[in-house]
C-alpha cells in the first residue's frame, strides 16, 4: 500500500508543497532525534518503500495471491479524511 500512495501529490495538493516527507515509526522531533532519519538518507531499497511505485505495488499484491486487488478497511480519525482519499483507490492508480 504505502508504494502506491502518490506522497507527492498529497504534499502539493493538501500542504501545496510545505510539508516533508516523514517515515515510520517515528518523526523528527526531539525524543527521537537519535533513532530518526529522514527518508531522503535511507538505504535505495528501504527508501522505495516511501515513493511512489505503483506497477510494483500491483506486482506486490499479485505475488502475495492478490491479483485483483485488495479490499481493507481502515478506521481514521475524520482530521485524516483528506489524507485517506489518497488511500481510497490506490488499486486503481
Amino acid at each position: 500500500m504505502s508504494m502506491a500512495i502518490n506522497r507527492d501529490e498529497m504534499v502539493n495538493s493538501l500542504y501545496k508543497g510545505e510539508a516533508s516527507i516523514l517515515n515510520w515509526p517515528c518523526g523528527p522531533v526531539p525524543e527521537f532525534s537519535d533513532i530518526y532519519t529522514p527518508v531522503d538518507k535511507l538505504p535505495a531499497e528501504i527508501r522505495q518503500l516511501f515513493e511512489y511505485h505503483p506497477d510494483k505495488a500491483r506486482q506486490l499484491l499479485a505475488d502475495a495471491g492478490f491479483s485483483k486487488g485488495l479490499t481493507v478497511q481502515v478506521t481514521a480519525l475524520k482530521a485524516y479524511e483528506d489524507l485517506m482519499s489518497f488511500a481510497k483507490n490506490i488499486g486503481q492508480t
